[in-house]
């Protein structure tokens, strides 16, 4: 009998050994960060303009609204924007970032329409004033890694 019990504690130590190495989620998974490269100039709601070049998507760590888009330098050391988002939907997942954005008149920047975390059917669409919103495009003027 002395034999099972012993058994049975070190089966218990075991799992709960097991348990405690369990790897935790990825920050990239919940946060849904994502690297970025814009091409030309892209206006976020609320007026911020990013010049061509990489920058980082976040979603803020908010378990009571999952539409909150910080957008940061390439080194996330400055958080150039925090912007509230709508849900938008997608039909199927892709197996990578989709980034749309809507058309926008020559010699101005482009205005975000909306973002996809890979495997996600729902992301991020950015609302802008009444008459700022043209047409949506769908080409890309977007990078990720």
């Amino acid at each position: 009998m002395k034999l099972s019990n012993r058994t049975l504690k070190t089966a218990i130590g075991c799992a709960a050994l097991a348990f405690l190495m369990i790897p935790s989620a990825s920050a990239d998974m919940w946060d849904k960060k994502t690297n970025v490269t814009f091409r030309e100039p892209v206006e976020f709601p609320g007026g911020t303009v990013l010049a061509p070049g990489s920058y980082v998507l976040k979603l803020a760590n908010s378990s009571s609204n999952r539409h909150i888009v910080m957008v940061y330098n390439q080194d996330q050391n400055h958080m150039l924007a925090m912007v509230m988002a709508n849900a938008a939907q997608r039909l199927e997942p892709s197996d990578k970032t989709i980034i749309t954005f809507y058309e926008a008149p020559k010699n101005e920047p482009v205005l975000i329409h909306t973002w996809f975390y890979p495997g996600d059917t729902v992301g991020q669409e950015f609302a802008y004033p009444k008459g700022r919103v043209r047409y949506a495009q769908t080409a890309s003027a977007a990078t990720t890694t």
